[in-house]
C-alpha cells in the first residue's frame, strides 16, 4: 500500500539561520513520502539563496517568495499549493521530532481518517538546554472552549478537513490558529491524540509577549463570545504566568 503523502509548510520572513534547523528536521524525517513547501515574504537576509540551493538537494521541494498579508495568509497559500493528504505547519525556527510524520502516519493508518491529529510539544527556553515536555490529554480538544489547549506545531490536519471546514481566517492576525481549531471542534471534526512529543518550539514567540495580550484577548473574544471583563483578567493572568515560568527556567 502506498504511503500517504505529507505536505509540510513553513512560512518565513527574514528568518536568518533559524530556518536551517527547521529544514533539517523536515528533510531528516524517518517517514519517506513528504513534499515540502516554503512560503517566504521576500526575505533579504540570504534566505532566498539558501532556498535556491535546496531545490537541488531535496526532492518534492518548492518555495515561493512574494508579499503576503501576514502569517496566516502565507499558510493559506501553502495549503492551496499542497498536494498531500496530511498537512503539517512548522514555522522557521521550530523543529519536528525526527519520527513525527511516521508517528502521525501510524495514527492515520490505524484510525478512520481523523480530521486532526495532535501531539505534545517540547518547549525550549532561551536557546539553552532547559526545556519542558508538554504532553496532551484526551480532553484537550474540549478545552478549546475556554483556551488554546493544543500546540500548533504539533498539529496535523487532513486535506479533506481544510476543504470541509475552511482554512485560516486572516481577520485574526495572532489567534487564527485557535479560531480554526475551535471552529473545527464546534463543527464536530474528529480529533485523535498522539501520545508522543511531535515538535520542538523555542519560547519567545508573539503569543508569549505581554504587549500582544490586549490584541489577542480582543481577537479571542470576537470569535469565542467570552465575557469581555472576565476574559481580559483571565488572559492577562495567563500571560503573566508564562513570563514568570520563563524567568524561572532561564535561571535554572
Amino acid at each position: 500500500m502506498q504511503k500517504e503523502l505529507f505536505s509540510i509548510i513553513t512560512v518565513c520572513s527574514n528568518p536568518g539561520e533559524s530556518i536551517i534547523k527547521t529544514v533539517d528536521s523536515v528533510r531528516n524525517q524517518t517517514y519517506g513520502n513528504i513534499e515540502y513547501i516554503v512560503i517566504d515574504n521576500e526575505s533579504s537576509d540570504g534566505t532566498i539563496e539558501y532556498l535556491n540551493k535546496l531545490k537541488h538537494q531535496m526532492s518534492r521541494f518548492c518555495y515561493y517568495s512574494e508579499p503576503d498579508d501576514g502569517i496566516y495568509d502565507a499558510i493559506n497559500k501553502g495549503i492551496s499549493l499542497s498536494t498531500g493528504t496530511i498537512i503539517g505547519i512548522i514555522h522557521a525556527g521550530d523543529e519536528y521530532m525526527l519520527d513525527a510524520c511516521q508517528k502521525v502516519s501510524s495514527i492515520y493508518k490505524n484510525s478512520s481518517c481523523p480530521d486532526v491529529v495532535y501531539g505534545g510539544l517540547r518547549l525550549v527556553f532561551n536557546a539553552s538546554d532547559h526545556y519542558i515536555d508538554l504532553y496532551v490529554n484526551i480532553n484537550m480538544p474540549s478545552e478549546l472552549k475556554t483556551r488554546m489547549s493544543l500546540y500548533h506545531p504539533s498539529i496535523f490536519i487532513h486535506k479533506i478537513a481544510y476543504n470541509k471546514y475552511g482554512a485560516y481566517n486572516n481577520l485574526y492576525s495572532l489567534c487564527a490558529d485557535y479560531e480554526l481549531l475551535l471552529r473545527y471542534y464546534d463543527n464536530h471534526a474528529s480529533f485523535v491524540k498522539s501520545n508522543s512529543i511531535l515538535s520542538i518550539m523555542e519560547y519567545g514567540g508573539v503569543s508569549t509577549q505581554l504587549k500582544n495580550a490586549p490584541r489577542m484577548v480582543n481577537e479571542i473574544i470576537s470569535f469565542n463570545g467570552f465575557d469581555e471583563s472576565k476574559s481580559k483578567l483571565y488572559y492577562k493572568a495567563v500571560f503573566i504566568a508564562k513570563m514568570f515560568l520563563y524567568k524561572i527556567k532561564v535561571m535554572i
